[in-house]
């Protein structure tokens, strides 16, 4: 057994026994190891769906798995490699000192995190979004304002949209929960609803992020459909009637 897979079991496991860890239990429990190798072996931890990063540590996904209030975390540690891969490809779409808006979700999360240190503006309706892009100076952050949902990280109604309607968005980078060729993008959220058609309205250019997981599932509430978008960014190649449907309205296909 290497080193590194040592070192990282060792980590899992103490994670995985006490539901969680910080920095400083890792770092007592493995002395010699430096803060920038344990960040890389949370995050490759993190990659394999086994915990999840907070602040000052991380948690084991198991222990959260069955807490409501924790929604979001068992959402963010799902399909992290997907999710990793299409927010490298949807970097080229965000051009500095442009009007771009990021919606909320646990790839727009990994979005903010990997894009760079520079003279963007960033409109978002999830405080967490915004806390990440905090950490660049030189991003120009605008949090929209509203009634903010524990399950979604994200502000919703019509203080909301209020705000969208009195701004220009050159570029929305979207994400849904599910997509059917019958049903369009959909959502869980009712509130979020009517915040997403309002953005999608209003963007020039509407690039969608979805994992091959979301694929043929449908929640409740229908907020667009494919003739709504410009680009569609995937981890892998869609099925060929998504491939067919988007080559008729005339949506990029990324993947």
């Amino acid at each position: 057994m290497s080193m590194n897979i040592f070192r990282r079991q060792t980590i899992n496991d103490y994670i995985q026994s006490n539901g969680k860890a910080t920095y400083d239990e890792l770092m007592k429990l493995i002395p010699d190891i430096s803060c920038m190798t344990l960040r890389r072996d949370l995050e490759h931890l993190e990659k394999e769906g086994l915990v999840l990063r907070v602040r000052g540590g991380a948690r084991s996904v198991s222990s959260i798995s069955g807490e409501s209030e924790d929604k979001y975390a068992v959402r963010a540690a799902a399909n992290i490699t997907a999710k990793t891969d299409i927010a490298e490809k949807a970097l080229p779409y965000i051009q500095p000192e442009h009007a771009v808006y990021f919606d909320s979700g646990s790839t727009l999360m990994l979005l903010s995190n990997k894009l760079e240190n520079g003279y963007y503006s960033i409109i978002t309706p999830a405080p967490n979004l915004a806390i990440e892009l905090l950490k660049k100076n030189k991003v120009d952050i605008t949090l929209l304002g509203g009634r903010l949902s524990r399950d979604t990280l994200a502000v919703t109604g019509n203080a909301a949209i209020d705000s969208v309607n009195e701004i220009n968005i050159d570029t929305a980078i979207m994400s849904t929960s599910g997509y059917s060729i019958d049903c369009g993008f959909t959502s869980g959220e009712y509130n979020e609803v009517f915040l997403k058609k309002t953005v999608m309205r209003k963007a020039r250019r509407v690039v969608m992020v979805m994992d091959i997981s979301k694929f043929d599932k449908n929640l409740p509430y229908t907020f667009g459909t494919i003739k709504d978008i410009d680009v569609l960014i995937m981890d892998k190649c869609p099925p060929d009637e998504l491939m067919q449907i988007c080559a008729e309205h005339g949506v990029e296909v990324v993947f």
